[in-house]
């Protein structure tokens, strides 16, 4: 899953969040937890390792309950969760039982740095939702620009509609992009 295809001799990450709006990471820890495991993103890292570009999440329902585990691109499953995840050389997509996309890390190129050298550019989107339900969505969505924005518990029944890079189900189309 997302191996492949990155270049040697990258030395940063661009996460493009929404139109306009990106971070740059030029030593791969930026987008890490912390040496005592906490992060902005409720567990989400994003690197770079041996040319291939890592993810690991941790992706809950709307009440906060843990649906999935992504740890280094391996998937570690709740069998109690229903949800379905798409994925090839490029991008990775996770949807939950509604259909709506909640996880989306897809690779779109290279970009060149001030200093000469050249960073990945990795589009983003994701809902992140905390063991006390508050969400925290990142990524433009139904024809926003909305970059960042958090929902509370007690609107836990709206949803978020981010367009789908992949056909699903996933068994019937493996790594098939719309």
């Amino acid at each position: 899953m997302l191996e492949g295809g990155l270049k040697s001799n990258i030395s940063g990450i661009i996460i493009e969040v929404s139109p306009g709006f990106s971070f740059i990471s030029t030593d791969f820890k930026e987008f890490k937890r912390q040496d005592d495991g906490s992060s902005i993103f409720d567990g989400l890292d994003i690197w770079i390792d041996s040319n291939e570009l890592k993810v690991s999440a941790l992706i809950r329902d709307k009440s906060g309950g843990i649906i999935t585990k992504l740890e280094a691109n391996e998937w570690q499953v709740n069998p109690n969760k229903i949800f379905d995840r798409n994925f090839d050389d490029k991008g990775v997509e996770v949807i939950n039982n509604e259909g709506d996309v909640i996880l989306q890390v897809d690779v779109k190129g290279y970009e060149k740095l001030p200093d000469g050298s050249e960073a990945v550019v990795v589009k983003f989107k994701g809902v992140f939702t905390h063991a006390d339900g508050w969400r925290f969505i990142l990524g433009g969505y139904e024809n926003t620009t909305i970059f960042m924005q958090t929902i509370a518990p007690s609107l836990s029944e709206q949803r978020v509609l981010f367009d789908k890079i992949f056909k699903y189900p996933s068994e019937l189309h493996p790594g098939e992009r719309l």
